[in-house]
Order: C-alpha cells, then sequence, then structure tokens
C-alpha cells in the first residue's frame, strides 16, 4: 500500500479555487507553486452528493460538474499525492442503499444498514404518539443536532409500515404524486375512482400531510377493511412507495419543515366493480 508524505498538505473542495477541480490543477501546476505541496485533501463534494458540501453522499462515482478523472491524472502527473473521503457514518436517501430499503422494505438486504430510531432507543425513552421514542432529557446531554428536534425520518414501507431512521441531515423523502393510471392498477379499483383518489393523495402529499393521515372524505369506501385485513388506504400509500422506489426521479431531499393538516374531501365516483377479477398482490423490487 502505497504511503502518503508528511509534507504540506492542501485541503479544498473541488470547487474551491475557480469552480472546478480542473482550476485547482491550473492553479498547482504554475511554476511559483512548483514542489509547495505534496498532497491536496479533496473534499467530497468530489462525489455525488447533495447536502453539506459532500458529505451526504449519493454514491462513489465522480460528479462531473465539478470534476472529471483527468483532473486526477493531472494531479498524479504534477506528482502530487491524493487524499479522498470514504464517508462511512451517514449516507443520502438518495443512495442505492437506502432506495433498496425504500422498495423492498424489511426484505432489504440493507434493512440494518441504517440506524433504527426505536431499536436505538429502546429502554432509554418513552413511545410517542407518532411513533417514535422519545429519549430521556438525560440521554441527550451533550449530543449535538444540527437542527432544532430530533433527528429522526419517519420511512413508509411497501406493506404500509412505518420505520424511523436516525436522520443526520433532516433530509426528507418526497413521493411521486401517483397518477389515476398507477392507481387504478390496484385490485378492486376502478378507473372512474381512481381520478379523484389521485387528486385527494397530491393535495395531501403537497399540503405536508403525512400518508396515513389523509382524509378521504366522500371516498372513505376505499378505507374499508379489505378481506385481507389491511385497508385499501395502506395498500394506496403502499403503492406510490413502490412507485417511488422504482422511478429513477423517486427521491428528493427538501429542506422546508411539513405542514401536517387534512385536506378539503373531494367528490368521489368510487363503485365497487364485482365482476372484476382480484388481481394477486406483486411483490415490489
Amino acid at each position: 500500500m502505497a504511503t502518503m508524505g508528511s509534507g504540506p498538505m492542501l485541503n479544498a473542495y473541488p470547487d474551491s479555487l475557480g469552480g472546478r477541480l480542473s482550476d485547482a490543477v491550473d492553479f498547482l501546476s504554475l511554476p511559483e507553486l512548483k514542489d509547495c505541496f505534496q498532497s491536496f485533501y479533496v473534499l467530497p463534494s468530489l462525489f455525488h452528493s447533495d447536502l453539506d458540501r459532500g458529505f451526504s453522499v449519493v454514491d462513489y462515482g465522480l460528479d462531473e460538474s465539478t470534476s472529471r478523472r483527468e483532473d486526477l491524472e493531472a494531479l498524479k502527473a504534477l506528482g502530487i499525492d491524493l487524499k479522498l473521503d470514504f464517508v462511512l457514518n451517514h449516507m443520502s436517501v438518495r443512495s442505492p442503499q437506502f432506495r433498496d430499503i425504500l422498495a423492498n422494505g424489511r426484505d432489504s438486504r440493507y434493512a440494518d444498514f441504517f440506524i433504527d430510531w426505536n431499536r436505538f432507543w429502546a429502554g432509554h425513552g418513552r413511545m410517542t404518539s407518532a411513533g417514535y421514542v422519545r429519549p430521556d432529557p438525560e440521554m441527550l446531554v451533550g449530543m449535538f443536532f444540527r437542527k432544532p428536534g430530533l433527528p429522526l425520518l419517519m420511512v413508509r414501507l411497501p406493506d404500509g409500515s412505518e420505520v424511523p431512521y436516525w436522520n443526520t441531515f433532516y433530509q426528507e423523502i418526497r413521493y411521486p404524486r401517483p397518477t389515476p393510471h398507477e392507481l387504478a392498477d390496484l385490485p378492486d379499483m376502478t378507473r372512474t375512482a381512481a381520478e379523484p383518489i389521485a387528486r385527494i393523495v397530491r393535495d395531501a402529499l403537497d399540503a405536508g400531510t403525512a400518508p396515513k393521515e389523509i382524509d378521504f372524505g366522500p371516498c372513505a369506501p376505499f378505507a374499508r377493511a379489505s378481506s385481507t385485513g389491511s385497508s385499501r388506504g395502506a395498500r394506496i400509500s403502499a403503492r406510490w412507495t413502490s412507485i417511488s422506489a422504482r422511478r429513477s426521479s423517486g427521491s428528493s431531499t427538501r429542506r422546508r419543515c411539513a405542514r401536517w393538516r387534512t385536506t378539503e374531501p373531494a367528490s368521489c365516483g368510487w363503485t365497487r366493480s364485482p365482476t372484476r377479477p382480484r388481481r394477486p398482490a406483486r411483490r415490489t423490487s
């Protein structure tokens, strides 16, 4: 394994010296700086990331808006050692690993890859009505949080259940709004009902309403218990969770605070179709 010398090290983001890593290469190529720096610590916005200047890593591919492999080769040609970050203690909600949890829930190979907030604080706090453990005050003494409030993210799994995960960057999952066509593909759903249901869901999510708190108004028959014991409302929310995990733009981050409120009921033309065969449930992938 190659070792790094103890000479002067330049620490910078890829865009710190002009906007691109190539500008840093040009700077270090100046005759006046020959043999000035032995190494260059390139901070992690070199990689695909979305928050915290690179430390909320999506994946370790080069972000070509600031950096190219040719830039790294040019630094090597200058005889400058490179130091790069491998961020082990947090990742973006847009990472492939977290997306896999959205798609597969507890069956995800990464189910234990992120910190389950309730399991972490088990026995050291009280369960709230919102479904997460509020740690005992003495457990939080000396802990640093980036923003007011507990750093947790309630994640809706494909089966409709919700799990709180430790959320270092206070990120939020934004699910895509289901279309009438997508909802019409659910068992026992008619296209007549799909339009108002999609509108109710869209308006509620835009208002910041939690999926489980959506008021279906005149479309309340949708929430009736099915023969399997789960509600159609839960199946709708599970359906758009699986939709979000499959779409390339399904998850994103936003910094605004959610506003929890119900929406005005809309008219619903849903009618049960006794002749339509029940389709088997499909697993998300």
